[in-house]
């Protein structure tokens, strides 16, 4: 079991952080930059326990790819041929 999984685990404030980026394409789509941002904060406020710091690349991660939309495709265009 890895580190952040153990984390995770034990820690229910990065579980919820997780869970509040999972429900974000739930929302209106004009909503969503907003709510991320919140979220940032969230984990920002609660600095003393560490959250922040461990969930940064997290936080990142889910910006680069899913809020800027900035990913690699993987999958080659003649895969549906």
């Amino acid at each position: 079991m890895g580190a952040l999984t153990v984390y995770l685990r034990e820690t229910p404030m990065a579980g919820l952080l997780v869970r509040m980026c999972m429900a974000l394409p739930f929302l209106p789509a004009n909503r969503i930059e907003g709510a991320f941002a919140d979220l940032v904060r969230y984990a920002m406020a609660a600095r003393v326990e560490g959250l922040y710091d461990t969930m940064e690349p997290f936080l990142r991660y889910v910006e680069r790819t899913w809020i800027l939309g900035n990913y690699l495709h993987f999958i080659p265009s003649n895969s549906f041929s």
